[in-house]
């Protein structure tokens, strides 16, 4: 090992890489501000569940939900449709940093929506008390779709 190696401390590196972060953040949030155009939204709804058959409408309701934003003028991001297919939400580390790269979007998002049609999942509980937290605002909706 060579003594530069040896000298590091790893607590500035990752000072120095929050502190990083969070100057990106906040460039990406006064460029937003700047910018006129979509409500950008978090969107809340179930996903996992007990058999796959489940999971799927749970997908469809989430897809229904993005339209939903979609139409309202809003640009949705469901983190869980997304992620997803790169994670297994069935193995806990990843659906853990699944869950935490959707609740990074929060400091650039405008609200948080939570859709109600088919519970309110541990997942979503998550979401809306990181909102709330936040400070970001909560609203909560209905599709009134076939469950």
């Amino acid at each position: 090992m060579s003594d530069n190696a040896s000298t590091v401390n790893p607590l500035a590196v990752a000072e120095a890489r929050v502190k990083q972060l969070t100057a990106e953040v906040e460039r990406w949030k006064a460029r937003a501000s700047r910018r006129p155009g979509l409500r950008r939204v978090i969107v809340e709804s179930p996903f996992g569940a007990d058999s796959p058959a489940e999971v799927e409408r749970n997908r469809a309701y989430a897809r229904a939900a993005m339209l939903d934003c979609l139409l309202r003028g809003e640009a949705p991001m469901a983190s869980h449709l997304l992620y997803t297919q790169v994670l297994d939400d069935g193995v806990p580390a990843e659906r853990e940093q699944g869950l935490e790269a959707g609740l990074a979007w929060g400091p650039v998002a405008d609200a948080t929506v939570a859709y109600l049609d088919r519970g309110i999942s541990n997942g979503m509980r998550v979401g809306i008390a990181r909102a709330t937290r936040e400070g970001r605002p909560v609203e909560y909706r209905c599709l009134e779709v076939d469950q």
